[in-house]
């Protein structure tokens, strides 16, 4: 499941953004210091999934995104979704969300 740039900037205005969880995964390697994360997002290693996806809550929608809303997104989503979670990502990940000027910070 996805979501487009729109989407996400109209959550992050809402009120309703306290109840979505945000994720950048991205693999640890991805940038110098990590990569950069949006507004209240926390970072999670893809390939830790198993380890930290059983602290998440099934009733919460959670939005995630990779660098560039590719593989890495797309499979993180697949495995939150076999668990039973309301997972999607970010359609062209952290790049497509500078490119439509999203401000980002050092995660």
């Amino acid at each position: 499941m996805t979501m487009a740039i729109g989407a996400w900037r109209h959550l992050l205005t809402t009120a309703s953004v306290a109840f979505h969880l945000r994720l950048m995964c991205a693999a640890p390697t991805t940038s110098p210091g990590g990569p950069a994360v949006t507004l209240r997002a926390c970072w999670r290693d893809p390939l830790a999934i198993a380890a930290w996806s059983a602290d998440l809550a099934p009733d919460r929608d959670i939005v995630l995104y990779c660098v560039r809303g590719g593989s890495v997104s797309n499979s993180a989503v697949d495995a939150l979704l076999a668990q039973g979670l309301k997972a999607r990502y970010i359609e062209g990940g952290l790049e497509a969300w500078k490119a439509a000027g999203g401000a980002v910070t050092p995660r």
